[in-house]
């Protein structure tokens, strides 16, 4: 004669440690975080450190296990940041942390160029003023766009002379927001290189 079965205790297992993670590149407010997909988890946490509370703070709850990728945007400009990371994996009883990365370190570049102001003065034009940048350079690009991000719909421009330090630039249509940037550029035997973008401005062009 036999008992009923126990329903039993469901355990479930961590997700493995986080591996390659690194900065892949930033700009003067922006950091660019990748790593390596972990199959066994549901997602990933990302930390930033916080000087003032000397605690990792959570950033981002990223859903998914092919999301490897995160831009931490806001930052200061030629500031030094840390990250951790780690995945979890979400059970039918809990969620299951994996082991936390070591600290990674990353640094946002310097601001390079400003931009002092960006108006429309006349029908479908927008002129751009910025400041001389602090070192030699062969010039400056401005771009400007419909969208805030630059995805798509953007045009720019380049300005030679470190000491030329404004343009006009013709748009395509009038009583529509364009954003505006601007950016140092150097070129050599034919190679341009290039500064982080300025803050990005926009104005409604007349």
């Amino acid at each position: 004669y036999y008992g009923k079965y126990w329903v039993g205790v469901t355990y479930g297992t961590r997700a493995s440690k986080v591996s390659n993670f690194r900065s892949t590149g930033s700009n003067n407010s922006v950091i660019y975080l990748s790593w390596s997909k972990n199959s066994r988890a549901t997602g990933y946490k990302v930390f930033k450190y916080d000087p003032a509370t000397k605690k990792d703070v959570l950033y981002k709850d990223i859903k998914g296990a092919n999301n490897t990728t995160l831009s931490v945007t806001g930052l200061q400009n030629n500031t030094k940041y840390q990250f951790k990371i780690y995945a979890y994996y979400k059970g039918s009883v809990g969620t299951y942390n994996g082991y936390c990365s070591s600290a990674l370190s990353a640094s946002t570049k310097l601001n390079m160029v400003t931009m002092n102001s960006v108006t429309s003065p006349s029908k479908k034009r927008i002129t751009v003023k910025w400041n001389k940048a602090w070192f030699s350079c062969t010039g400056y690009e401005v771009m400007w766009s419909t969208t805030s991000n630059f995805s798509s719909n953007f045009l720019s421009v380049y300005v030679k002379g470190q000491n030329t330090l404004s343009t006009t630039l013709n748009t395509a249509q009038s009583g529509r927001n364009y954003y505006v940037r601007t950016r140092v550029y150097t070129e050599k035997n034919g190679k341009k290189t290039y500064g982080s973008w300025s803050a990005v401005k926009t104005v409604k062009v007349k």
